[in-house]
């Protein structure tokens, strides 16, 4: 069971790793531009707002639980699970924070926001390249 989870935790956190390199990597016109998709995406849609935003925070909320109890049952400490737990719910407050500007057609990405977006993804680049040290070594 600890191997299987293992192997899972791995792959995953090679992918979260390369998946968060790839927004550390974005510049701020990308990011706006993300936005105007996003807007686009959300126009076509029939749900109300507050539904779709419910959705989001139970789907990040489920991704944050299964991703610590994979850790856990992977033999991770307790105060690495806390990392995990900390910094993940840190990025899912910035990502209800963007979904919120692309759901205020009105509002905009700051550069403020940019630049926490662009700390927030190294951040867990770097959580999960220790992960995969602790994992591997």
């Amino acid at each position: 069971m600890i191997t299987i989870c293992s192997y899972t935790l791995i792959l995953l956190s090679v992918i979260y790793c390369v998946y968060n390199l790839s927004h550390f990597i974005d510049n701020f016109g990308e990011l706006q531009k993300k936005v105007g998709e996003y807007r686009d995406i959300v126009a076509e849609l029939d749900d109300d707002r507050s539904g779709t935003l419910r959705k989001l925070v139970i789907q990040d909320f489920l991704l944050i639980a299964a991703y610590t109890a994979l850790a856990y049952f992977a033999g991770l400490q307790i105060w690495v699970l806390a990392l995990i737990a900390i910094k993940f719910l840190y990025s899912s407050k910035l990502s209800n924070r963007f979904m919120d500007i692309v759901f205020k057609l009105e509002s905009d990405v700051t550069p403020k926001f940019y630049r926490a977006q662009k700390i927030d993804a190294l951040l867990n680049v770097l959580l999960c390249l220790f992960i995969l040290l602790i994992l591997v070594v």
